[in-house]
């Protein structure tokens, strides 16, 4: 009972704070938005290891992994009358259908159906999201450490979980599957999930999970040893964070004694490592007469599209993606984009320099 009020006090009172649109207390003594890419990337990787004061085990009699992540079912308010919800279900990773027949994809699942022994179909069990046999050295579930960091766990269905195996994580669209060069798409309801888990798995263990490792794709946006996947930065801006990660961030949080700072502002790792701007959370970029400075021309264009704003702010990293979200363009620029070979129709094409952005459509005739 002392666990579960302590559970319930440090989740009401960082919601009172998120809700507020300003850096959280969590954050505030340990550094500032307005520093350099590099200095901004260690204080956050600094902050996440020394608030990480627990790890526990991966699998005991007394409190572990299991007992955490079926935290996760449980839905609460946010007001002082807090509410547990004890018919609710956890979320399964990669899962997008409860109302077929298929095991496989479901979406939630009663907490107490886990496998432990086969078979286990019907059961769920925990899914290592940065996978455990890529890290160097391989994430260990025999002791309490990186390998049972709830961060990196979540309730995924048992058969899907052998799907994804260790594969890479990769482009695709729609539901979770294995794209066509044999990667693992996690499917469009999951991509920022995935994206922000493993960043965090990034800074908190930078020696033993580079996120580079655990994704097919390219770096182009930051060249720096602490570089990010441009498939996750992405991920990160096309799906934002969701009421699920929010509940999961908040009860790992009063358990391990750290938090994952890319869901309480997916805007950092724009922040640190560029790509299409992610939502802002802590309202950084709050000075819209200067964002509105930033023109995108023509609209209605055929080869070439042009940046202009009145602060001389450049390079900017963009992206263009089509109407179902697929990234078919990027780079980087300073004032104009040529547009390599699309069809005609509408897109969305989004720039970023770090410190503004703008995301607008255009159509190509």
């Amino acid at each position: 009972m002392h666990r579960l009020r302590l559970f319930l006090f440090r989740s009401f009172f960082f919601c009172s704070l998120y809700l507020s649109a300003q850096i959280p207390n969590y954050y505030k003594s340990d550094f500032e938005l307005s520093l350099d890419s590099q200095t901004l990337l260690n204080q956050i990787s600094e902050l996440t290891i020394n608030n990480h004061g627990t790890f526990y085990p991966y699998t005991s009699s007394e409190t572990d992994t299991w007992d955490i992540l079926r935290l996760t079912a449980y839905q609460y308010s946010d007001d002082e009358n807090i509410q547990w919800d004890t018919d609710a279900e956890v979320f399964l990773i990669y899962g997008s259908d409860d109302e077929d027949e298929i095991v496989t994809n479901d979406l939630t699942r009663d907490p107490y159906l886990t496998c432990h022994s086969f078979p286990c179909e019907g059961l769920w069990n925990r899914e290592h999201i940065y996978a455990r046999s890529i890290a160097i050295p391989i994430l260990n579930v025999n002791i309490p450490g990186p390998g049972t960091d709830v961060h990196n766990l979540f309730p995924c269905d048992s058969q899907q979980n052998t799907i994804r195996s260790n594969r890479l994580f990769g482009t695709g669209v729609g539901n979770s599957k294995i794209n066509e060069i044999g990667d693992f798409y996690p499917g469009n309801e999951w991509i920022g999930d995935v994206a922000r888990i493993l960043m965090y798995m990034h800074i908190r263990y930078p020696d033993q999970c580079d996120a580079a490792y655990v994704v097919n794709g390219d770096i182009t946006y930051d060249s720096n040893f602490y570089s990010m996947p441009d498939l996750l930065l992405e991920w990160n801006a096309m799906d934002p964070v969701s009421d699920i990660e929010i509940s999961r961030n908040n009860i790992i949080y009063a358990y391990q004694g750290n938090r994952n700072p890319f869901i309480d502002n997916p805007y950092l790792a724009t922040l640190i490592w560029g790509g299409p701007p992610a939502e802002d959370k802590w309202g950084y970029i709050d000075n819209d007469a200067k964002i509105n400075q930033l023109e995108i021309y023509p609209l209605i264009c055929s080869n070439e599209v042009f940046i202009s704003n009145n602060y001389n702010e450049s390079p900017f990293v963009y992206s263009i993606s089509n109407i179902d979200g697929e990234v078919v363009q990027k780079g980087q620029t300073n004032y104009s984009i040529l547009l390599e070979s699309l069809n005609k129709g509408a897109y969305f094409i989004s720039i970023n320099n770090k410190k503004f952005s703008k995301t607008t459509t255009i159509y190509v005739q």
